[in-house]
């Protein structure tokens, strides 16, 4: 039995564009859900979001047309 792990090869390049999006916690300004779906249904995928004191930053990435 192989225990090693397969190899991957992607030959196609994805250029990315991103997206920030900054939200003030303080001011109960937290993305909708509804602002939420209508970024995914625009192809935008949610890859991190950050907590800095009050603020909530929100990054996503899709695939550059």
């Amino acid at each position: 039995m192989n225990d090693e792990l397969p190899t991957i090869f992607v030959s196609e390049y994805v250029a990315w564009e991103y997206k920030h999006v900054a939200r003030d916690l303080a001011n109960g300004k937290v993305p909708t859900e509804e602002e939420l779906n209508s970024l995914g249904r625009e192809g935008w995928e949610l890859v991190g979001v950050v907590r800095e004191q009050d603020t909530v930053h929100l990054y996503f990435k899709r695939p550059k047309s």
